[in-house]
């Protein structure tokens, strides 16, 4: 599969990347086009996205902040891949395009919050050698990877 990941800057190049990929999310919450335009704006303003395409077509995409340069920690906000393409090793190349930036920019740890309830992107999360480092809420927690 001829898979492109490519950064994009653009608050419509965003909006189009979540709303190709919004039955896919967990939280089903973000699937209204008010939503999705309010969440492209602010990835646009103050994070960083990588997305994946096949065919031109987004198929996934990770959406993260590293704008923490006191304790050099970045934060993933997304990461979402089309059902079609689970077990594609899709998610996995985005996550290590996330990795790869941070690392390239000197953070060392990555810090993500997951719904406890979403057991198959905990287990993602662990085979990449993400650990629990916390609870966040009643229904999530937070998982780390040092860099």
């Amino acid at each position: 599969m001829d898979v492109v990941i490519s950064l994009v800057q653009s608050k419509e190049k965003i909006a189009e990347a979540i709303s190709e990929c919004a039955d896919s999310l967990f939280d089903q919450s973000i699937n209204n086009v008010t939503d999705i335009d309010k969440l492209a704006a602010k990835y646009e303003k103050h994070g960083i996205v990588y997305v994946a395409y096949f065919d031109k077509k987004p198929i996934g995409l990770v959406a993260f902040y590293c704008n923490d340069i006191e304790s050099f920690q970045a934060y993933l906000s997304m990461i979402v891949v089309k059902d079609t393409y689970h077990n594609s090793g899709i998610g996995r190349r985005l996550l290590e395009e996330l990795i790869r930036f941070c690392t390239e920019k000197n953070f060392k740890v990555i810090k993500l919050e997951v719904n406890t309830a979403n057991k198959k992107a905990i287990t993602f999360y662990k085979h990449r050698g993400f650990v629990r480092s916390g609870v966040a809420s009643n229904k999530s927690e937070y998982y780390v990877l040092a860099l």
